[in-house]
């Protein structure tokens, strides 16, 4: 969707949850300490603007699972991580806005 990030998700009816899991290439980073600190940084850029998300989510009663994986080959700094994954969670609002849209 937005590189260096691929989603995966999936939309149900349900109460108004997210579960989101999150993964990075042990080809592109065969150092574990590497694909660590790729995941801590998104999951923090992730919690700290999943507000938004959280709210279209509640409104229109969806269980959404997000999958996150990091397809990039070198580590961006937190405020490059943090602008791509909110790039992401806008284009997923409004994919969800558009499944729930009534037809007229």
């Amino acid at each position: 969707m937005q590189f260096p990030y691929r989603l995966l998700y999936r939309a149900e009816p349900g109460l108004g949850e997210i579960k989101a899991g999150f993964a990075v290439s042990s080809k592109n980073f065969p150092r574990a300490v590497d694909r660590n600190r790729i995941k801590r940084l998104s999951r923090e850029a992730y919690r700290l603007q999943k507000r938004e998300l959280e709210t279209g989510v509640l409104k229109n009663k969806t269980l959404l699972y997000l999958f996150f994986i990091y397809t990039g080959r070198e580590i961006l700094s937190f405020e490059e991580i943090s602008i791509r994954v909110k790039q992401v969670l806008v284009k997923i609002l409004q994919v969800i806005h558009e499944d729930n849209s009534p037809d007229t």
